[in-house]
């Protein structure tokens, strides 16, 4: 069984706190959130931190099985990059994290908006 929820974030610095009570609410029913919740925060704070803030910042996630695939789409030009791990910047780190914690991530580019999805095993 599939299900999907779709909610519109605000562009501020709010849209992660909602993004992660919005993942507990989904998985309710499953014993481990926290993976998810923190790819749900970095994914949306990345939109918020380099969209263009011409619009609200969408976050989709759709359970199937044991996989929570949580996507966020905002207006932006930019596409994501990852960082070095020995890159001595304090911004990048995001995508780091992500790639450690979801099963499989990636990025699409639907007109003016920049989605990006993540996998995240959830028992």
């Amino acid at each position: 069984m599939t299900a999907t929820f779709t909610w519109d974030l605000p562009m501020d610095s709010t849209a992660a706190v909602i993004a992660r009570q919005h993942v507990r609410d989904v998985a309710s029913t499953t014993s481990d959130v926290i993976d998810a919740e923190l790819v749900a925060s970095e994914l949306v704070t990345n939109a918020w931190a380099h969209g263009r803030g011409t619009g609200a910042i969408t976050m989709t996630i759709t359970v199937a099985g044991d996989v929570m695939r949580l996507e966020v789409c905002s207006d932006s030009d930019g596409s994501p990059h990852q960082v070095a791990s020995s890159d001595e910047s304090p911004d990048g780190r995001g995508l780091l994290l992500i790639d450690k914690l979801a099963s499989d991530w990636g990025h699409v580019r639907r007109g003016a908006r920049l989605c990006v999805w993540a996998d995240v095993q959830c028992l």
